[in-house]
């Protein structure tokens, strides 16, 4: 899995039946590289992955630990208005998306 020819470091990938009848299945993205459980048919896919832009103080005080603060580093295309699909079957059981960011 990429985004702009750049394997997705990091993130979630769900999985959903289109017919509605199943569940949500999900699994994590590392270097590119996922792997989900799910039952055959068509599904609608949705891709997250965290992009730090900054930190932040935890509390307000001079001695307060600093946390990240991030976004989402894939378009809303993929993952909250999700234009992706694939079918899985007993003879494609692997599938590459190659995101784009704009």
């Amino acid at each position: 899995m990429t985004l702009d020819g750049q394997p997705v470091s990091k993130g979630k990938i769900t999985v959903e039946a289109t017919d509605g009848k199943g569940g949500v299945e999900g699994g994590s993205i590392e270097n590119g590289e996922y792997s989900v459980m799910t039952t055959l048919g068509s599904k609608a896919v949705k891709i997250n992955s965290p992009k730090v832009v900054g930190q932040k103080k935890t509390y307000g005080t001079a001695d307060s630990p600093t946390e990240e603060v991030t976004t989402e580093a894939i378009p809303k295309k993929y993952n909250q208005k999700t234009e992706l699909t694939m079918e899985v079957s007993s003879s494609s059981l692997e599938h590459n998306f190659e995101l784009k960011s704009k």
